[in-house]
């Protein structure tokens, strides 16, 4: 069985709600960090890999430790993988991926003190892994809370006054149904948040 390492990428988001006024949630996301890719990224100097929905794209299409003839590449899918460094070998003909997704998320939590807010927020983390509210135990009275959240599948958390939490509804079980570059690349923003969450440390 592959030894895993399990860290929390924290990412702060701040919404508009009503009047006009600002008020602070946040998404704590549970994940799973690949020991090998990371011990081999920490050797080489390198932390996430910087790019687009393209790029991951591509590197998804690239068999692992496999080469790959230059000319199965469009021309700018080649300029993507070779300008990122660590992700590819090239021996000036061929390529071969020796970068894979360095985490695996498995729980997005997001806190918020508006329920509604709460729920639209984690509909964004749908594709990836799975979700759960936390919000204030004042604004859990509301059947219609509960009735969307089990629509979703998300989890309901409420936290007392006195900081405990208390589950009112559990999180379906993620299923994804396919791992895409979007995917890839939630996967590095979060390895980039787990690393400087554990370097402030």
């Amino acid at each position: 069985m592959t030894r895993t390492v399990e860290g929390t990428g924290a990412i702060p988001i701040v919404h508009d709600v009503r009047r006009g006024t600002r008020q602070a949630g946040s998404a704590e996301v549970s994940l799973w960090i690949d020991p090998s890719e990371h011990d081999r990224r920490r050797d080489l100097g390198m932390g996430a890999l910087q790019g687009g929905v393209d790029l991951f794209s591509t590197l998804l299409r690239l068999p692992l430790g496999a080469w790959t003839s230059a000319a199965a590449l469009e021309p700018f899918e080649l300029e993507l993988v070779l300008a990122v460094r660590g992700a590819v070998d090239w021996d000036g003909r061929q390529v071969r991926r020796i970068a894979v997704p360095p985490t695996d998320p498995t729980m997005a939590t997001v806190s918020h003190p508006s329920w509604r807010q709460a729920m639209r927020t984690a509909g964004r983390f749908a594709p990836y892994c799975a979700r759960r509210v936390l919000i204030p135990a004042r604004a859990a009275d509301d059947t219609e809370l509960l009735l969307e959240a089990s629509y979703w599948g998300v989890g309901v958390r409420v936290r007392e006054e006195d900081g405990s939490q208390v589950e009112l509804a559990p999180a379906a079980q993620f299923q994804a149904r396919r791992y895409t570059g979007a995917s890839w690349l939630f996967a590095e923003q979060l390895y980039g948040s787990y690393l400087t969450h554990q370097g402030s440390r």
